[in-house]
């Protein structure tokens, strides 16, 4: 009978379990409530909340969404932020759940920027992987379909009629006008994003 090297065994199982590591998104807590515990404001790091000062800095756009009003704030943030990008990063990897983050965040950013407006919190990167697990669990329920069956799915019914409700459901609330708005962006560019990802994977049949 062979015996095992459990050194070598316990090596390979790390390395296969690594990916499944949700590393992103315990870091995004823990940065996030690093600030939150210090009690930072985006009025200490910055020396405004708006104005053009905020928008023209380039560190606003990285760090912006670490930055939340209160305990109440982060702690909203956190319970939608922790399952989904779990999810997420167990369906692609930390790489790309960090890329999309990051990607959707400074696009979002820099849209309210030209309008004059700052943002804070994590709020518009939740609602992104949000937007990305729907259209990731899509695809993986969808993967004996032809390409266009699944361009038609994610495109024709899945993310209109998501965006939809989402606009009312924000709509409805009572959070301010722009975070209205970094929620939707949010949403609808993680949305594209992936989307070209799942659809780009996939070869037609």
């Amino acid at each position: 009978m062979q015996s095992i090297d459990l050194r070598r065994a316990s090596r390979v199982v790390g390395r296969m379990a690594l990916p499944y590591v949700p590393v992103v998104a315990f870091a995004v807590v823990a940065v996030s409530g690093f600030f939150e515990y210090t009690d930072t404001r985006a009025i200490h790091l910055f020396g405004a909340t708006e104005g053009l000062w905020v928008v023209l800095n380039p560190f606003y756009y990285v760090t912006n969404m670490f930055l939340h009003l209160d305990w109440s704030h982060f702690r909203t943030n956190m319970l939608l932020w922790m399952p989904f990008a779990i999810l997420l990063t167990w369906m692609t990897s930390n790489r790309h759940v960090l890329g999309l983050v990051v990607g959707t965040n400074v696009l979002t950013s820099l849209v309210l920027a030209i309008g004059g407006m700052a943002v804070w919190g994590l709020s518009g990167a939740v609602f992104a992987v949000v937007a990305a697990t729907l259209v990731r669990a899509t695809g993986y329920a969808m993967r004996g379909v032809s390409r266009d069956t699944l361009i038609a799915a994610l495109v024709g019914v899945l993310f209109p009629t998501t965006f939809a409700l989402l606009a009312i459901m924000v709509l409805a609330g009572r959070q301010t006008h722009i975070s209205h708005v970094g929620h939707l962006l949010g949403f609808a560019f993680a949305g594209v994003i992936e989307t070209v990802f799942v659809v780009a994977g996939r070869q037609n049949r």
